[in-house]
């Protein structure tokens, strides 16, 4: 069993009807279909995510708004082999 912790931050500016936020998130995905050129299991796919972001609603919540920045970080991403399609190969950068 795989845990992913997250947490979210919420802020309610009451005056101009507005929500701030702010969200952190890890994952964990197992690399269960793939082998390396030596024929061993892949590590498993990791990521942290972040995101940040307005919310708004006006006239009775007849009009909303959102805005979002994000980026997620991944490490031990499978790609396939260009000369071998039955071997995936780690991408060890951040995607």
């Amino acid at each position: 069993m795989a845990v992913s912790p997250s947490m979210v931050s919420k802020y309610i500016m009451q005056a101009i009807k507005l929500s701030a936020y702010a969200s952190y998130g890890e994952s964990f995905n197992p690399n269960t279909n793939g082998r390396d050129i030596d024929g061993l299991p892949l590590e498993a796919q990791r990521g942290d995510g972040f995101e940040l972001g307005l919310k708004g609603d006006w006239f009775d919540n007849k009009l909303g708004a959102t805005m979002a920045a994000y980026r997620q970080e991944l490490t031990n991403r499978p790609v396939s082999d260009p000369n071998d399609r039955e071997v995936s190969l780690v991408h060890l950068c951040q995607a």
